[in-house]
């Protein structure tokens, strides 16, 4: 099986053509690399998954698409069912056969909205001597 990964789009080709046999479980996920930095792979946090993961493939060329974080991420195509975290701290269960990765931005953090300020009225005299309120 020959593969490549760039950002959040996986493809794969099992063959040669008329190949009888299935590769085992394929999963394709991103994640958020919250330090900023591929490792520790602890702090990865899984971010989106494919929704072929864990499907099993004949011959030919497929893919697999999952949505990526805005800043620092990283995806793996792995052998195995969609893992709650990187797969790679989990070798057991599943084995990485492409990856990509952006490490290192310094992500821009969102502002949180200001509250509206809406002044009070305030009463201001007129020249008949009667007050208006003005907002």
């Amino acid at each position: 099986m020959a593969s490549t990964v760039f950002g959040g789009v996986a493809t794969f080709t099992v063959g040669p053509r008329g190949c009888e046999g299935r590769t085992p479980p394929l999963s394709f996920s991103t994640y958020t690399l919250k330090n900023g930095l591929v490792q520790p792979f602890t702090s990865q946090v899984a971010f989106a998954h494919a929704s072929g993961n864990g499907a099993t493939y004949g011959a030919g060329s497929h893919t697999l698409r999952a949505a990526l974080p805005e800043c620092n991420w990283q995806s793996d195509l792995y052998i195995g069912q969609s893992q709650l975290s990187a797969p790679h701290v989990h070798p057991i269960s599943g084995m990485n056969v492409g990856w990509d990765f952006r490490e290192g931005n310094v992500c821009a953090a969102v502002p949180s909205p200001s509250p509206t300020v809406t002044p009070s009225p305030t009463a201001v005299p007129s020249p008949t001597g009667t007050p208006t309120v003005t907002p």
